[in-house]
């Protein structure tokens, strides 16, 4: 399956000690190539989503 936003939150569900920052961490660790995404310092992350940008 391809890995994207919400097949990594499904994944990161199933771990009983999966936190708000292992998810982010991982979606860092996957998506940081795609140019949609933007990985923020800590927890946060940032998806553009305009078709315009």
């Amino acid at each position: 399956r391809p890995l994207g936003l919400l097949s990594l939150l499904d994944e990161e569900s199933t771990f009983p000690n999966g936190t708000d920052l292992t998810f982010a961490n991982k979606l860092k660790q996957h998506l940081n190539s795609n140019r949609c995404f933007i990985g923020e310092r800590g927890e946060a992350f940032r998806v553009c989503h305009y078709a315009g940008e």
